[in-house]
């Protein structure tokens, strides 16, 4: 198989939506994924233009970082949201770098991963959350309240000289005890204060961090053979 051939094979089988955009817009190629995943037909992408994919609200933004390609940058780790036929949303992430012909910049390239699903989750993650917090925080506050008017009263009977010596000390007990509810429920405050924080989301090359793995192991044990399964 010749070199074209082969770039052209891995292209056009990977799952990654990949186009090559001219200077106007106008898309120079796109492969199988991309025609698949936005819902397009051979024929139609040649007349169509960037414009017609990018959200709307990302527009300026996207045709900003294709004027850095077409000057002659790489960007990576590019955050862009495509529209397909149908009007469905694709949240995708990916490269670009400018494609050269005779050392002139004719196009810019783009390579992107469809995390549609990571976005759902993470939107499914940050309701969940936001639920679970609005109810600890309601929960903590009439907890709180509860106890202060518990400590208020036992502190209000305190106050009482004449009250026996027996009583007073099951009510210093009392206190104590709802001193220490009220501890606890601050606490808890402090906790639930930490799950307000989005955790970051990143991907990693699974065959990478395999491959590292295991030239540690084979490092490590330098007589054994390492053999490796996958499905």
């Amino acid at each position: 198989m010749e070199e074209k051939e082969l770039i052209l094979s891995l292209i056009e089988g990977t799952s990654d939506i990949i186009h090559s955009v001219a200077p106007d817009g106008r898309f120079e190629f796109v492969n199988k994924a991309w025609l698949q995943t936005l819902g397009y037909g051979d024929e139609e992408w040649e007349s169509m233009n960037l414009k017609d994919i990018i959200f709307p609200g990302q527009l300026k933004k996207h045709s900003e970082i294709l004027g850095q390609i077409l000057a002659g940058q790489r960007i990576s780790d590019i955050e862009v949201t495509f529209v397909t036929k149908d009007g469905s949303i694709i949240y995708a992430e990916g490269n670009m770098f400018p494609r050269r012909v005779d050392n002139v910049i004719v196009a810019a390239t783009g390579f992107y991963r469809n995390i549609s699903s990571r976005k759902e989750s993470e939107e499914s993650l940050k309701v969940q959350r936001e639920r679970t917090e609005f109810f600890v925080d309601l929960m903590v506050h009439d907890i709180s309240n509860i106890n202060q008017e518990i400590i208020s009263t036992l502190e209000i009977l305190l106050l009482d000289k004449t009250i026996p010596e027996q009583l007073k000390e099951f009510v210093e007990e009392a206190l104590s005890e709802a001193e220490r509810s009220s501890s606890l429920v601050e606490n808890v405050r402090k906790i639930s204060s930490l799950y307000s924080l989005t955790p970051k989301v990143e991907g990693y090359d699974l065959r990478t961090t395999i491959g590292k793995a295991s030239r540690k192991v084979e490092k490590s044990f330098p007589d054994r053979e390492l053999l490796l399964k996958t499905n």
